[in-house]
């Protein structure tokens, strides 16, 4: 998960990495360990992230669920990235849509 802060002690920092020339930030990525699920079908599966405050809902459809709760979650969203490990076959990605929430 990427973030930033203005401490240059921050626990999280990227230690190769200077500051952000404009916006004097160092980056605090967070890493997650990585969790096994089982994709071994050819079918297609729906992923959501659903933010709401701090806090984000992530599932593939009907395998697998988690939550995550971070302060800066309730910032503004200008973009998405999503990274995953597609293995030997690789993944393909179709269909990406982001909604505001009602």
């Amino acid at each position: 998960m990427d973030a930033h802060s203005p401490d240059p002690a921050h626990p999280l920092r990227q230690n190769t990495r200077p500051a952000d020339p404009v916006s004097k930030v160092y980056r605090t990525n967070e890493f997650f360990p990585a969790e096994k699920v089982d994709l071994s079908s050819s079918a297609w599966r729906t992923a959501q992230l659903r933010f709401k405050g701090d806090t984000v809902d992530m599932a593939v459809e009907g395998i697998w669920t988690r939550q995550l709760k971070r302060p800066n979650f309730d910032a503004t969203k200008r973009k998405l990235l999503w990274m995953q490990n597609g293995g030997e076959k690789g993944i393909e990605i179709d269909d990406v849509v982001v909604l505001p929430t009602p």
